[in-house]
């Protein structure tokens, strides 16, 4: 939301998963590998938009020839119309290819900005995870492949800061739960 990349944090904590957002600074090691990553899609998609724009002057360049042929072979005004029909197709045909084309080269920066909420547990992450330390493993998208990385904070990060006073909170709504429950058991056997 503020510029920054955003990552999601997943690890286990018993045997729930959990989620937590995570922010790295922007010279850490982690973007290294993610900006090499970045340029080949770039590289990838400056391609493919050539490639589209050389179509789209062939298919320019075919329809003016179209045109000059048809307009040296036409004698009588049956032919005319049909090739202004023809012209009028193949233009709009043109318009709907670059329609088509823009939105197709948009399509990834909208895309880049959502975040996906349910993510599975890799298969190999225990590997990657040493025992005697926090258990916590990167999640992060590259391309349109899940790749994931061991991740070791120290300590005094904020994240467990953040952390502890979220498990605070959760102790404190389940004893507010626990007293209401107990009072209307209460309330219920006065009753009766």
């Amino acid at each position: 939301t503020d510029g920054e990349p955003q990552f999601v944090l997943l690890f286990k904590k018993g045997n729930k998963q959990q989620y937590k957002p995570l922010k790295l600074p922007p010279d850490h090691e982690f973007f290294a590998g993610l900006k090499s990553g970045e340029e080949a899609i770039r590289k990838e998609n400056a391609k493919f938009k050539r490639l589209t724009l050389d179509i789209n002057e062939r298919l320019q360049n075919d329809s003016e020839e179209a045109n000059k042929d048809e307009d040296v072979s036409k004698t009588n005004s049956e032919p005319q119309v049909k090739s202004e029909k023809k012209e009028e197709s193949e233009d709009d045909f043109i318009q709907e290819f670059n329609k088509m084309i823009t939105e197709s080269l948009k399509t990834p920066e909208i895309n880049k900005h959502k975040t996906k909420t349910e993510i599975s547990l890799p298969l190999g992450y225990k590997k990657l995870i040493t025992d005697g330390e926090p258990q916590f493993v990167l999640l992060f998208k590259k391309g349109n492949k899940q790749q994931y990385k061991p991740l070791k904070l120290p300590p005094d990060h904020e994240f467990f800061a953040g952390l502890k006073s979220g498990e605070e909170a959760i102790r404190k709504e389940n004893a507010k739960f626990k007293r209401l429950t107990l009072d209307i058991n209460e309330r219920l056997q006065d009753d009766s």
